[in-house]
């Protein structure tokens, strides 16, 4: 097939792609997918399901989609691949962006918390397995933590697959997956400027052109229903758009494929956008809500009254992941957050009940590229960088020791760089011009520090450590460093 023939291929079918259907207000393909199918050849879902899929969108009027145009769609798929060389992922394996491709359990939560904890001691990591009790081993621990790589660790949580379509999938909770339920569509008179944005993007899909679709998504744009459960399906929308351009990428270069370099995949940096975080956010906020909301057509679809808190706490947390995943520095710098109406979920009650262990690990991992990373240079003061959503795990069985282990090393390491950070000798050489900027200078940082020394204190009585006399004593000498700082000022 030449190169013609190919190009030939995929703008007849692109024409079908966009061609309104006769559900969901006239729902075409490219409203929950790729803004040419990109996805469906990426993934390797089958000819008879983009049928059996596509046949459910057929009408009778002359506009609307055809069974003959399904056909255009297929060979579009067909020649996107051989165009790109595309080995399609297997659509029951393949988890978009899973840390290490996959994941370590999909049993009950539980379950998941302790195969993780397992895999980090397996793994040699010091920080799981060796208690802090010295200044030394903090450090070691410290940078132990700036060199772990959160794509490559495989993790507990099984992230979501692209479509839970129940023809081929069992999963308990399919809402959890990457499509929307409910359509974008083109604003009426706004057609043929949607699709020649779109246009644009596929001629060259830069940074700078998707940029400029999610730009105009509002203006040019709309999804015929309202309420919480549209906006959410919007949210799925972008983060569609986002993964589907990743997927170019890979398509493009076998590097980029599966790299841990977090510049090549900060969603907030490079698009604005942090729609994951959206969708975990709105997750938590509808397990609160009354199934009702959810609408008679989404209920049927996803069979919610089944399990409508199990489907919504999964989508809460994969998504959440997903956010950290795209965007490593979420939980240091929430320009995204400050300016959304939507909460940051790890913040929200209850969050971490069901993983302390991973909340631990995602946290801490963003607290120390933060200090470390983050702020390259600054080394004469650590912000309380630990907040107190870890204590909000609540009390763990005392036969839990290796979890406790893990959580209380996180809160050891930080106070011992706190300390060393704040002695006389660190703060002699630092860098920083303290007449004109001192993180010290701030009352506001001490007092954050008084805070997180106190709920520190209550998480290590909560855990009724094996260390004890060490916590408190270790606890101690931050108070009194506290006192010595304020004085200063």
């Amino acid at each position: 097939m030449s190169a013609a023939e190919i190009d030939d291929l995929i703008e007849t079918g692109l024409t079908a792609w966009r061609t309104p259907g006769s559900i969901d207000a006239g729902a075409s393909c490219s409203g929950c997918h790729a803004p040419d199918g990109f996805d469906l050849a990426f993934i390797d879902f089958n000819d008879f399901h983009v049928r059996r899929r596509g046949a459910m969108h057929v009408g009778g009027e002359h506009s609307e989609l055809s069974a003959s145009r399904i056909e255009d769609i297929v060979n579009m798929i067909h020649a996107i691949r051989v165009k790109y060389n595309i080995t399609p992922e297997e659509p029951l394996e393949y988890r978009p962006f899973q840390p290490g491709r996959q994941a370590l359990a999909e049993a009950s939560v539980g379950n998941r918390e302790a195969e993780f904890l397992t895999h980090l001691q397996e793994s040699g990591f010091r920080f799981a397995t060796v208690p802090v009790l010295s200044k030394e081993e903090a450090f070691l621990q410290k940078e132990e933590w700036v060199n772990v790589d959160p794509n490559q660790i495989r993790i507990g949580i099984p992230l979501v697959r692209w479509s839970e379509d129940p023809q081929y999938s069992q999963s308990d909770t399919p809402l959890a997956d990457w499509l929307p339920a409910l359509p974008v569509l083109p604003k009426p008179g706004k057609e043929q400027q949607w699709f020649s944005l779109q246009n644009d993007y596929l001629r060259s899909s830069s940074d700078t052109n998707l940029k400029a679709v999610f730009k105009r998504l509002d203006e040019f744009t709309y999804i015929p229903f309202d309420g919480i459960v549209a906006s959410l399906m919007l949210q799925k929308y972008r983060a569609v758009m986002i993964a589907q351009h990743f997927f170019r990428k890979e398509a493009a270069s076998n590097a980029f494929k599966n790299t841990a370099a977090a510049g090549k995949r900060s969603v907030l940096r490079v698009y604005g956008e942090n729609p994951f975080l959206r969708v975990s956010g709105m997750a938590y906020q509808l397990r609160n809500e009354e199934l009702n909301i959810l609408g008679g057509n989404l209920i049927q679809r996803y069979q919610l009254e089944k399990n409508k808190d199990e489907q919504l706490a999964e989508l809460q947390h994969s998504w959440y992941w997903l956010s950290w995943i795209l965007d490593p520095a979420l939980n240091y710098n929430l320009p995204f957050a400050e300016k959304s109406d939507t909460p940051d979920p790890i913040f929200l009650p209850g969050f971490t009940d069901d993983y302390p262990v991973h909340y631990t690990y995602l946290i801490t991992k963003s607290a120390v590229d933060s200090a470390f990373l983050a702020h390259s240079g600054l080394t004469c003061f650590v912000e309380p960088v630990l907040p107190s959503v870890i204590i909000s795990a609540g009390p763990l069985p005392s036969e839990e020791q290796e979890q406790i282990l893990f959580i209380e090393n996180t809160w050891r390491m930080a106070l011992h760089i706190f300390l060393d950070q704040t002695d006389e000798s660190s703060l002699e050489s630092c860098p920083l011009d303290r007449g004109s900027y001192s993180p010290l200078a701030e009352q506001e940082t001490v007092a954050k520090w008084h805070q997180t020394i106190t709920e520190i204190e209550a998480g290590f009585k909560i855990f009724n450590s094996r260390n004890m006399d060490y916590n408190l004593e270790l606890t101690k000498q931050v108070r009194d460093r506290l006192q010595t700082l304020k004085r200063e000022k």
